[in-house]
Protein backbone atom coordinates (compact mmCIF):
# COMPACT_ATOMS: atom_id res chain seq x y z
CA UNK A 1 0.00 0.00 0.00
CA UNK A 2 3.36 2.49 0.70
CA UNK A 3 4.57 2.08 -2.76
CA UNK A 4 0.98 2.88 -4.19
CA UNK A 5 0.67 6.11 -1.99
CA UNK A 6 4.32 6.92 -2.78
CA UNK A 7 3.65 6.43 -6.93
CA UNK A 8 0.19 7.92 -6.47
CA UNK A 9 2.54 11.44 -5.06
CA UNK A 10 5.23 10.59 -7.10
CA UNK A 11 2.77 11.03 -10.58
CA UNK A 12 0.44 14.11 -8.77
CA UNK A 13 4.17 15.57 -8.75
CA UNK A 14 4.33 14.83 -12.21
CA UNK A 15 1.55 15.73 -13.46
CA UNK A 16 1.47 19.54 -11.40
CA UNK A 17 5.16 19.26 -12.93
CA UNK A 18 3.73 18.85 -16.73
CA UNK A 19 0.96 21.57 -16.11
CA UNK A 20 3.50 23.87 -15.05
CA UNK A 21 6.04 23.51 -18.11
CA UNK A 22 2.43 23.37 -20.33
CA UNK A 23 1.82 26.52 -19.05
CA UNK A 24 5.44 28.36 -19.53
CA UNK A 25 5.13 26.88 -22.98
CA UNK A 26 1.77 28.22 -23.48
CA UNK A 27 3.03 31.94 -22.25
CA UNK A 28 6.36 31.88 -24.55
CA UNK A 29 4.13 31.22 -27.62
CA UNK A 30 1.36 33.81 -26.39
CA UNK A 31 4.62 36.13 -26.67
CA UNK A 32 6.26 35.04 -29.50
CA UNK A 33 2.46 35.34 -31.32
CA UNK A 34 2.15 39.01 -29.78
CA UNK A 35 5.98 39.71 -30.85
CA UNK A 36 4.71 38.39 -34.96
CA UNK A 37 1.71 39.87 -34.66
CA UNK A 38 3.65 43.82 -33.67
CA UNK A 39 6.06 43.08 -36.61
CA UNK A 40 3.40 42.49 -38.75
CA UNK A 41 1.95 45.81 -38.07
CA UNK A 42 5.67 47.56 -38.44
CA UNK A 43 6.06 46.21 -41.54
CA UNK A 44 2.09 46.80 -42.71
CA UNK A 45 3.30 50.50 -41.25
CA UNK A 46 5.95 50.25 -42.66
CA UNK A 47 4.99 49.57 -46.38
CA UNK A 48 1.92 52.42 -45.92
CA UNK A 49 5.12 54.73 -45.35
CA UNK A 50 7.17 53.85 -48.24
CA UNK A 51 3.71 54.16 -50.36
CA UNK A 52 3.43 57.61 -49.21
CA UNK A 53 7.39 58.38 -49.92
CA UNK A 54 7.11 57.17 -53.45
CA UNK A 55 3.59 59.07 -53.98
CA UNK A 56 5.42 62.38 -52.53
CA UNK A 57 8.90 61.72 -54.58
CA UNK A 58 6.61 61.47 -58.39
CA UNK A 59 4.48 65.01 -57.22
CA UNK A 60 8.26 66.06 -56.47
CA UNK A 61 9.94 65.49 -59.64
CA UNK A 62 6.89 66.11 -61.50
CA UNK A 63 7.46 70.06 -59.77
CA UNK A 64 11.37 69.58 -60.45
CA UNK A 65 10.59 69.18 -63.93
CA UNK A 66 8.21 71.85 -64.06
CA UNK A 67 10.73 74.42 -61.93
CA UNK A 68 13.22 73.14 -64.33
CA UNK A 69 11.55 74.01 -67.54
CA UNK A 70 10.48 76.87 -66.43
CA UNK A 71 14.22 77.81 -65.39
CA UNK A 72 15.25 77.37 -68.89
CA UNK A 73 12.87 79.02 -70.48
CA UNK A 74 13.82 82.08 -68.55
CA UNK A 75 17.32 81.13 -69.11
CA UNK A 76 17.12 81.14 -72.66
CA UNK A 77 14.50 84.48 -72.62
CA UNK A 78 17.26 86.17 -70.52
CA UNK A 79 19.97 84.99 -73.29
CA UNK A 80 17.95 85.99 -76.72
CA UNK A 81 17.59 89.45 -75.03
CA UNK A 82 20.72 89.72 -74.27
CA UNK A 83 21.87 88.71 -77.95
CA UNK A 84 19.76 91.66 -78.47
CA UNK A 85 20.85 94.07 -76.66
CA UNK A 86 18.19 94.63 -74.28
CA UNK A 87 18.95 94.86 -70.41
CA UNK A 88 17.06 93.40 -68.42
Amino acid sequence: MIDYEFTIRRLEKELSHYREMQQIQDSHLDAHDRGMEALQQIATATREDIRQIVEAVKGLTVKVDTLTTNVNTLVEALLRDHKNGKAA
